[in-house]
């Protein structure tokens, strides 16, 4: 009988497998009844965690869902990524999701756009996010036919053209998690992502039928047609991208982000960087501008409210400096061309930024000229003012342990100061302030910022040096530094200027040769160091990027027979074939050139293939703040024969690591460098009185590293308030460490 019992049973459970798959019997949710047409998918995005519903018990399956809803049902359905990203203060709660979902370019409106973000969807734009998610480029109606064609949507009356879709109707929280449910099924729910801005690119693939588009509808997406000779065209085909450093400021007339607008003609292509076009630039709330003075030649930065800018090619970059405000206020920078693209007339571009009024420790860093560095803190009141009479004092530190002469002095007045040996190093660091009273009674705006932490980057570069036991000929040398407008944003020190005095003051060869360049090379002064120097604080951060131009100035001002040296130091690139012509006539020359690549959006393979064929090496920066090193290295190359390695700045592999602590997990991230060797592993380590505890990061594409952890698997241990980043190569070597701060 027993036997007989456990055939019975297993020929059911075989006989059950072959069923359908019903999700539940009943639903959870009250709004959603046993016959509803989604209510699987809708109990399955429950159990797998993608929505909790409403408090009252309801799911709302009709509703509208916003575009920031659907980014977070996204990032919780991506299983390669945490639940969630925190967002940072003051910004829109799903801004962490949008910035992870912006790495993997699915075309999302708000992640400039703060008002679209609230905003529900429209049905064909989600097809548009859907294939996106899935690794497909495709425009409004290839998505949709895609998604018909891979059984993740139907249409309402089962016609299945395009207007059957309802691209215009609202996407619905019911449609949305019935097609994510349909996306598992068909290929699993790992973020593919495209590898670039979505322009349709995959829509020759998806050719739909004939029928699939009716002639008279209102919303056809006809081609771009070429422009007629003679033709004022007034509406370009591509968008305008818009990059914006921080999109919340503290409103205390200090806080700055930087803001940079891409253009493309009207054929969609990018502006060349050899031509520069003027642009006004205006805030609606009064933000002032940091732009260049084309009125002086030294100091060449100055600030204004209404202002014009020189494009860099495509790019207008300009830096927003908040106003002081009482007041929480949404701005809108608005950059208009001046100039036009021959017949074609460029859009007006904006974006928006919150200025937010807060109480706080304000930092100022200044470093003097005696090997001191002095730290002023300031209690202010939203909006900037100054807070005086307050009783208590500074709580200092430093990620890396700075040496303050004071490490808890008192507030007088409302400021507090310190001093500290400025290093003699390569060194990131970030000071961490705390206003801590004597006293229990307190007004409102010093509550408000008791024992919060205040933090603010410090960076110290090492100074240069020759090894004086070499004795190398001394070479003729030129210097080709780039001075176009992106430099604002990718060297807003200007080491290039200072940094590249010190290298001449160290080699101390008797024939220097400095130009720059923008949309054309320009000779500054040749001779001794000394006579040389002071011409480099003409030096610019405005206008296009020609370098065949730069190096062509250059070598026209070398004379004599020595060995011959260019240093070229670039954060863009410009026209290919026209550098390499300067490049083939550098070797008929003799004249060997080191090339130095700022930033990320640059040619490496170009400036690569200047350095390897006329002798010379090729250094990646990815921070203005490692040039030191990498002068360094050439120093030693053209002193000793021999250069040194340019990775002593173990902190400059890693860019804008975190760690947060939420109620229930871990969050950790950062972005890497390559430019010190490939990354293969990358750890954080955090510290405890009962050991270290190490997690080995996920590489999710892009150079971007992450993991999320539960809370639990630390609360046994008594964490320090730090962890460190760590970065080993594919030979196990360490090539990167930084420490962070944990953010709870």
């Amino acid at each position: 009988m027993k036997a007989r019992n456990s055939f019975i049973w297993g020929m059911l459970l075989v006989l059950f497998a072959l069923l359908p798959l019903q999700v539940s019997a009943k639903s959870t949710f009250t709004d959603v009844k046993d016959r509803h047409w989604a209510k699987d998918a809708i109990q399955w995005a429950y159990d797998e965690g993608l929505t909790a519903g409403y408090p009252d018990g309801t799911f709302k399956p009709d509703q509208a869902i916003t575009e920031a809803q659907l980014v977070t049902m996204l990032v919780r359905f991506d299983c390669t990524s945490p639940n969630s990203f925190a967002a940072l203060s003051g910004e829109h709660k799903a801004m962490g999701n949008y910035r992870y979902l912006k790495s993997h370019f699915l075309p999302l409106n708000g992640t400039t756009n703060r008002y679209a973000r609230d905003a529900s969807v429209k049905k064909a734009d989600a097809a548009r996010i859907f294939a996106a998610y899935q690794g497909v480029d495709l425009s409004k109606h290839q998505a949709v036919y895609y998604l018909y064609s891979n059984d993740i949507a139907n249409g309402i009356t089962g016609k299945n053209d395009y207007l059957d879709f309802g691209p215009n109707d609202e996407l619905t929280r019911a449609e949305t998690v019935s097609y994510l449910y349909q996306m598992t099924l068909q290929q699993g729910c790992e973020l593919q992502g495209l590898h670039s801005k979505a322009t349709g690119k995959h829509d020759s693939k998806y050719v739909y039928p004939a029928n699939f588009i009716k002639d008279d509808e209102i919303n056809f997406e006809r081609p771009n047609q070429p422009a007629l000779p003679g033709t004022d065209i007034t509406k370009p085909s591509t968008n305008v991208a818009v990059d914006i450093e921080k999109p919340v400021l503290t409103a205390n007339g200090k806080d700055t982000t930087f803001i940079t607008f891409t253009f493309r003609d009207c054929n969609g292509e990018l502006i060349p960087y050899e031509r520069e076009l003027l642009f006004d630039v205006t805030s609606k709330e009064g933000a002032r501008f940091e732009v260049e003075n084309f009125q002086k030649t030294a100091n060449t930065l100055s600030e204004w409210r209404n202002t014009r800018v020189l494009s860099d090619g495509p790019e207008v970059t300009v830096k927003v400096i908040a106003p002081r405000t009482t007041k929480y206020t949404v701005d809108t920078i608005t950059v208009t061309p001046v100039d036009k693209m021959g017949n074609c007339t460029l859009p007006s571009a904006t974006a928006t930024v919150t200025y937010e009024p807060k109480a706080e420790v304000q930092l100022d860093i200044e470093h003097l000229s005696y090997g001191q560095t002095r730290v002023t803190a300031t209690l202010a009141k939203p909006g900037g003012d100054r807070i005086s009479g307050f009783n208590g004092y500074l709580k200092l530190e430093s990620l890396s342990g700075l040496p303050f002469d004071q490490s808890y002095p008192n507030f007088y007045n409302g400021v507090a100061t310190t001093y500290f040996t400025t290093p003699r190093y390569a060194l990131k660091d970030e000071i961490i302030a705390t206003a801590v009273s004597n006293s229990t009674i307190n007004e409102d705006a010093v509550a408000s910022i008791l024992n919060k932490s205040f933090t603010v980057p410090v960076t110290f570069t090492s100074p240069i040096t020759a090894d004086t036991t070499c004795t190398n000929e001394k070479p003729e040398i030129g210097f080709v530094i780039d001075s176009s407008g992106s430099m604002i944003r990718n060297d807003p020190d200007r080491l290039r200027v200072s940094k590249t005095k010190e290298f001449i003051d160290a080699l101390h060869a008797d024939k220097n040769i400095a130009t720059h360049f923008t949309t054309r090379g320009m000779f500054l002064q040749q001779g001794t160091p000394s006579y040389v120097t002071p011409y480099l604080e003409n030096v610019r951060q405005s206008g296009g990027t020609n370098i065949a131009s730069g190096l062509k100035v250059a070598f026209s001002h070398f004379t004599t027979d020595r060995k011959k040296v260019v240093i070229l130091l670039t954060d863009g690139k410009s026209s290919r074939q026209a550098i390499l012509n300067e490049a083939a006539n550098a070797k008929k020359l003799g004249i060997r050139i080191f090339t130095i690549g700022l930033g990320k959006d640059l040619d490496e393979s170009l400036l690569k293939q200047i350095a390897n064929e006329t002798g010379g090496s090729y250094y990646a920066m990815h921070d203005s703040l490692e040039l030191p090193q990498i002068y360094q290295s050439i120093l030693q190359d053209i002193n000793c024969g021999i250069p040194l390695p340019t990775c002593s700045l173990l902190s400059s592999v890693f860019d804008s690591p975190s760690v947060k602590l939420t109620s229930r997990d871990i969050l950790m991230e950062t972005e890497v460098s390559n430019a010190c060797g490939t990354i293969q592993k990358v750890i954080v380590r955090f510290s405890s009185r009962s050991g270290d505890l190490d997690y080995e990061l996920a590489h999710r594409g892009h150079n971007i590293y992450m993991m999320s952890k539960g809370i639990f698997e630390i609360q046994d241990f008594q964490i320090a308030s730090l962890a460190t980043f760590l970065a080993y190569d594919e030979d196990g070597n360490l090539v990167g460490e930084q420490k962070v701060k944990i953010q709870k």
